[in-house]
């Protein structure tokens, strides 16, 4: 963050903002995997609708939670990020181990 700011604060929520999204990524890997094999599978219509609910509501709710309610401000915003993909990670993953994808006719 230093490569790129001076100011010591901007620098300080730079990084909580980077570990913040370290966590984003391990949990958005584990859910496009789960969810790209259920797509594959044929099951579309429950991948559609776990992401809608997971961006449209979790994510937004997340946010505005994060970011004004607890007043976290953008860190609170990229906490909505990672709820959102935690979310789907869960949908996906549940969904995944089910097995109701193995029914589907393709």
């Amino acid at each position: 963050m230093s490569l790129f700011f001076e100011e010591e604060h901007i620098i300080a929520i730079g990084v909580n903002i980077m570990l913040v999204i370290i966590l984003v990524v391990v949990f958005q890997i584990a859910q496009v995997v789960y969810m790209g094999c259920l797509r594959g599978a044929g099951d579309t219509f429950y991948t559609a609708v776990a992401s809608t609910v997971s961006v449209t509501f979790i994510r937004t709710a997340g946010s505005y939670i994060g970011g004004y309610t607890l007043g976290l401000g953008i860190i609170g915003i990229w906490m909505g990020v990672l709820a959102d993909q935690v979310s789907r990670f869960l949908f996906a993953s549940v969904r995944f181990k089910q097995g109701k994808w193995t029914q589907i006719k393709i």
